[in-house]
């Protein structure tokens, strides 16, 4: 079995009678849902499971040669041959030109005595020796034309859908005007006569071939004519009414373009209150799609809003790389995006090339930001790594010079991070409803350059580890790493690097029992050339509204779940309960039960370990049946905290479930 990328939504799209690739967004959402449902159920060695969702993607887009492959190896493994082998060809005629994969695939097993299957399989090879392989995808009809210092327009006969990335590609191409280096003289950004003058005698690359988007409809556009050469883009009619033009991101400039963007909103009323950045912390997509852009030489710009330095002090639930954020409300974004055009400006043409030719312009603009933030030692302190930008911390000479500074082979490169083990004392990973009380899991939002893991789970000593690669650097280059907590109590984590990787695998000790605010653990890279890159970040968040007792061999005694401290607590993060679960133990140490208090005092009911509801005791009150339970939102009415959790009791399936008689206590 293979779970492929999603490889095709054009037939679907043109089936609603509208642009493709414009219609491909919308419809990646559902295929990526389908996708990790796949996921779940290929795991669970769910054939049932895996049928059905292979056919609601199918019908998605029945074009897709994928969903018809992976439904070919549901029904293969329950047995209907016969249909398992028709979606088998349809998948071939549609383009699954992999012989090595189909003919090594275990779920197709049972099909290979087959002569259909034969036929199947050289039919596929044929088309991978001829590469008579389908477009799936829309393509770019022609490139956007764009004179330097001037505007393009895009619109959909400009665009390749990136099914990988789930973002649209620009095609686009760029012209210099007469007379362009004229123009310099109506520099006026920071640092503007130093760069100007650079700029003159041919050390720094100016700003053509930047451009330019401002997502708020102009309430924070920067004036351009300050940026001499540096291009304006936009949507078309069709893309600005799909939305396309504002937020967030979703698009894409060819790899010799570096994009500029910033827009100061913010969702300001509510219950859910909060920054762009913060909101799309919380969906997988937007996160997974800003990851994608970070790495598509795009500067995207936000203000931290009401997120950071008002009444609730830092609430973002992870530090980012992927998008600059700004310390402030409306129009605190303008002056760090003029740094950034100024020290892009200020770049070296031939490491601009290069920069931009690997990916690599937000990341080295995240580097050399850091490096210009006063009052920090070196980029691996603290201090470099704050979770928003304030601008007035900013040395914008020091950026421009560095920006300048930077040769070809010293270019840092960014970091990939992943969990490969995580180690709960349970063997397992932690379960909502099973392990704690709540319908959410603990990663909140992972994608390889920011993380957020929510130490939901009772225990007070959670121990993590973790991975690294360089991206970006130069063939042949090997890379070193350096890991560092940049937020929060340092002395609540601690990070072993395994000998003989260079720093790139790394254990994390998290003693829960300390933590009262988010810690950051930051990885850097450099290569021999180079000096420390971005960092990544991997964060850690104890619940704000929990206030929780340990004893003193870190057994959790309580958890006090009605904010007793009165702090925000993102409601997208842990909802609001109204109780206190006490853990209680046997004479060998063992939990026993969790009683559940609710906030005036009364009883809710006791839990076991494995967290059912205790029905009935039996003459010694030890308990002698239980119920599972299920966690759900509950409406409570009120506008300001429209829900809360709660739990009912799961119906169907739970008769009583009466305990194994044991041996007598001592």
């Amino acid at each position: 079995m293979r779970i492929f990328a999603i490889a095709s939504i054009c037939a679907a799209a043109l089936s609603l009678g509208a642009a493709p690739a414009y219609d491909c967004p919308a419809l990646f959402a559902r295929h990526s849902a389908l996708r990790a449902a796949l996921a779940r159920s290929v795991l669970l060695r769910d054939w049932n499971g895996m049928e059905r969702i292979s056919r609601a993607g199918k019908a998605l887009d029945p074009t897709d040669p994928h969903w018809r492959y992976n439904l070919a190896c549901a029904l293969s493994r329950k047995g209907e041959s016969a249909a398992a082998l028709e979606e088998l060809e349809k998948a071939v005629e549609l383009g699954f030109a992999d012989p090595q994969t189909v003919v090594s695939d275990e779920d197709l097993a049972p099909l290979r005595t087959s002569a259909r299957f034969a036929a199947v399989l050289e039919k596929a090879r044929g088309m991978a020796e001829r590469r008579e392989i389908p477009a799936t995808v829309p393509v770019a009809r022609e490139a956007a034309r764009c004179e330097a210092g001037g505007s393009a327009v895009l619109g959909e006969r400009n665009f390749t859908w990136n099914y990988d990335l789930g973002i649209l590609a620009a095609s686009l191409e760029l012209s210099m005007p007469s007379g362009a280096s004229a123009r310099e003289e109506s520099r006026k950004g920071p640092c503007a006569e130093t760069v100007r003058r650079w700029i003159a005698e041919g050390s720094a690359a100016g700003n053509a071939g930047d451009f330019y988007m401002n997502r708020d409809g102009g309430h924070s556009r920067i004036d351009v004519r300050r940026f001499p050469l540096l291009s304006t883009v936009s949507f078309d009619g069709e893309g600005v009414k799909r939305g396309f033009g504002t937020c967030p991101p979703i698009a894409a400039l060819p790899s010799g373009f570096a994009l500029f963007t910033n827009c100061s909103r913010a969702y300001a009323k509510g219950p859910r209150w909060r920054s762009l950045p913060r909101a799309w912390m919380a969906d997988r997509i937007l996160s997974a799609r800003l990851s994608a852009l970070y790495l598509s030489n795009q500067i995207n710009v936000f203000p931290a809003s009401k997120d950071f330095g008002g009444k609730a002090g830092d609430v973002f639930p992870a530090a980012t790389p992927c998008v600059f954020i700004t310390k402030g409300e409306s129009w605190s974004d303008r002056p760090l995006l003029e740094m950034l055009l100024s020290a892009s400006a200020a770049l070296r043409p031939d490491a601009k090339k290069e920069i931009l030719r690997r990916g690599l312009f937000a990341p080295v603009m995240q580097c050399l930001l850091r490096k210009s933030v006063r009052g920090a030692e070196s980029i691996l302190s603290p201090e470099a790594n704050p979770t928003v930008f304030d601008t007035k911390a900013i040395d914008a000479r020091k950026l421009v010079e560095a920006a300048h500074a930077l040769a070809p082979d010293a270019i840092p490169p960014a970091v990939k991070l992943d969990f490969i083990e995580i180690n709960p004392p349970k063997g397992r990973l932690p379960m909502p409803g099973l392990d704690y009380p709540d319908i959410a899991p603990e990663p909140f939002c992972i994608t390889p350059f920011s993380s957020c893991f929510v130490l939901r789970a009772p225990e007070g000593v959670r121990e993590f580890s973790l991975s690294a690669a360089a991206i970006g650097a130069a063939p042949g280059e090997t890379a070193e790493f350096a890991w560092r907590v940049t937020h929060g109590d340092a002395s609540a984590a601690c990070i072993t690097v395994e000998e003989g990787s260079g720093g790139a695998r790394a254990k994390l000790r998290l003693d829960r029992r300390r933590l009262r605010a988010r810690v950051d653990v930051a990885c850097f890279a450099k290569t021999a050339g180079s000096g420390w890159g971005a960092p990544s970040f991997v964060s850690f968040l104890p619940v704000s509204r929990e206030l929780r007792s340990y004893d003193g061999d870190g057994r959790i005694l309580s958890v006090n779940y009605t904010n007793p401290s009165g702090k925000y607590s993102d409601p997208e993060i842990s909802l609001p309960k109204n109780w206190t679960d006490v853990y209680t133990y046997g004479k060998d140490g063992k939990l026993e039960e969790i009683l559940r208090i609710r906030a005036d005092g009364s009883s809710a009911g006791s839990f076991t370990p494995d967290g059912e509801l205790v029905k009935s005791r039996g003459a010694d009150g030890r308990p002698s049946e239980m119920v599972k339970v299920r966690y759900m939102r509950r409406s409570t009415g009120d506008p300001d905290e429209p829900f809360d959790l709660t739990w009912v009791e799961v119906p169907g399936k739970n008769a009583p479930t009466p305990r194994a008689k044991e041996g007598p206590r001592e």
